[in-house]
């Protein structure tokens, strides 16, 4: 059924038939139902996936050219991609760094809604295991440096659960420092907005006793006093 109605809509589109919005809308329902087909049989649908993924390939191609503009269709295939990775994980092995790598590049300049998609579908491949603690949280933390509030909020919420999810049971010792040191940087950011919530992040951290050493707790006494 997804397959019957991904080739109808292919068609109209090449002929003319739907317009811009009702193409965006098809497309967004179509993946759903793809997304779905593709979960209960991966293998019956290897060729779609890889038409999929040339037109995420075209997709970033028209917004880097124009990084600024809303890019809904990207934002509609990086979501797509995203749920279906732990399916197919050699045609997709280079998906999830390819997403970072759009966002430590182009954060800053991004449209919000897509900047948020993104961040939401890197989120997704984090909690699936498909991404490191470290390289995502240390991204998110520079992040902060976005005057957008909501997305801070999102960030913030996901790096204090990683963080926490990470340390139950046998902790991550290195992880732990990696992320520790890099947050210390981070509380002398230029960015005022940036340092005040990479300080929010580590007080939470200390108040649900993820990170209470001596070290944490001078940092945060003397940035509270600075």
């Amino acid at each position: 059924r997804a397959r019957e109605v991904w080739a109808k809509v292919s068609r109209e589109r090449e002929v003319g038939t739907v317009g811009r919005q009702d193409m965006a809308d098809h497309r967004s329902m179509d993946l759903q139902q793809l997304r779905g087909a593709m979960k209960r049989d991966p293998k019956a649908y290897v060729d779609e996936l890889l038409l999929q993924l040339r037109h995420f390939d075209a997709a970033i191609q028209i917004f880097t050219s124009r990084p600024a503009k809303p890019a809904t269709e990207l934002a509609a295939l990086s979501t797509f991609l995203s749920h279906v990775t732990p399916c197919y994980p050699k045609e997709l092995k280079e998906f999830p760094a390819r997403l970072v790598g759009l966002l430590e590049v182009h954060n800053s300049v991004m449209d919000p809604t897509l900047r948020k998609a993104l961040s939401e579908d890197v989120i997704m491949l984090r909690n699936r295991r498909l991404l490191p603690v470290v390289g995502v949280n240390q991204l998110f933390f520079q992040m902060f440096r976005n005057h957008d509030k909501k997305l801070r909020a999102l960030l913030a919420g996901h790096i204090v659960q990683d963080i926490k999810h990470m340390n139950q049971g046998k902790q991550n010792n290195k992880a732990n420092r990696e992320l520790q040191n890099f947050m210390f940087k981070m509380l002398e950011d230029r960015n005022g907005v940036a340092a005040k919530s990479s300080l929010d992040v580590m007080v939470k951290l200390y108040r649900k006793k993820v990170w209470e050493d001596a070290k944490t707790v001078n940092v945060i006494a003397t940035a509270c006093f600075s």
